[in-house]
């Protein structure tokens, strides 16, 4: 029979002292998990955000690839300079940008758009046209 005022258990050799002191530190390390596991989330949602926003420059930054090749064509037809090296640049890069755009996992769902698909095969297919021309010999 147990004795009235009496502890048993494995806190009975426990002063109340030590016993507070042991539910502080444990609601602490509690509040401190949930502090981390929230500044977790806000950097997990901050990384997705920059995912969203470098997709979305990637697709601006190949029209303005796009739009810096034009120039060069034109630049290289009034000029009629035989360096072509400034417009191989540039479609090279523009090359590169689209085939980010037609491979890249981010890009999966911009893919899966009957549209956006339609309009990237007639890129690349241009692109692949002219592959020969724009790297071939002047």
């Amino acid at each position: 029979m147990i004795a009235a005022g009496r502890r048993t258990g494995p806190l009975r050799s426990l002063n109340p002292f030590w016993l507070v002191m042991l539910v502080v530190v444990v609601v602490t390390s509690v509040i401190s998990l949930w502090v981390m596991s929230s500044d977790a989330r806000r950097e997990i949602d901050a990384l997705a955000t920059a995912n969203a926003d470098s997709s979305q420059w990637t697709v601006a930054q190949a029209e303005v690839e796009l739009l810096t090749l034009v120039n060069a064509l034109l630049q290289a037809d009034r000029s009629r300079d035989s360096d072509l090296s400034d417009v191989r640049q540039r479609f090279d890069v523009f090359y590169a940008r689209v085939r980010l755009i037609r491979e890249s996992q981010v890009f999966t769902e911009v893919r899966q758009d009957a549209d956006s698909m339609a309009a990237l095969d007639e890129t690349a297919a241009f692109l692949d046209r002219w592959v020969s021309a724009i790297d071939g010999p002047d």
